[in-house]
């Protein structure tokens, strides 16, 4: 999907079914953000869909109108990514709503310090673990992708 593609139909259902009942303000409890200049080693173009917080809020203005809406924000997991880069600008895309919150994708080659200064810098509200960055993601276990001293 690389466009927002919001049709007649998806109007008619809101107004039809949903309108008057979905609260005032919505917590939108898993959104996942991405931006193609944190695909690190992938030759794929382009990996998914740009979305940031500005584009994130107008497809949820364009889906629950009159709605204000707040996000706990992902980031998008792919190994040989710039996790880094990916989580400083996950935390600066946070910083545009201060009743949204943003959670830290955490991979298993993490020295336990850097990720205590990160939590500090950018004030991630949790942590995001993948599968898809153990070694052997068929056979992982979570202690695979988030080892014991990034618990502790």
């Amino acid at each position: 999907m690389q466009t927002f593609d919001y049709q007649a139909i998806d109007r008619e259902i809101w107004e039809k079914e949903l309108d008057s009942f979905v609260p005032h303000t919505i917590f939108d409890a898993h959104t996942h953000l991405w931006s193609e200049q944190h695909r690190g080693t992938s030759t794929a173009s382009p990996l998914r869909m740009e979305v940031d917080y500005q584009k994130l809020s107008q497809c949820s203005a364009t889906l629950y109108p009159g709605r204000e809406t707040h996000f706990l924000m992902l980031g998008s997991p792919l190994p040989g990514m710039d996790v880094n880069g990916h989580n400083t600008w996950l935390a600066r895309q946070n910083v545009r709503d201060p009743q949204s919150g943003v959670s830290m994708i955490v991979t298993p080659d993490m020295k336990p310090n850097d990720l205590a200064e990160d939590i500090r810098r950018h004030n991630f509200f949790g942590f995001k673990v993948y599968r898809s960055f153990a070694p052997d993601r068929t056979n992982a276990i979570i202690r695979d992708f988030l080892p014991e001293q990034l618990i502790e």
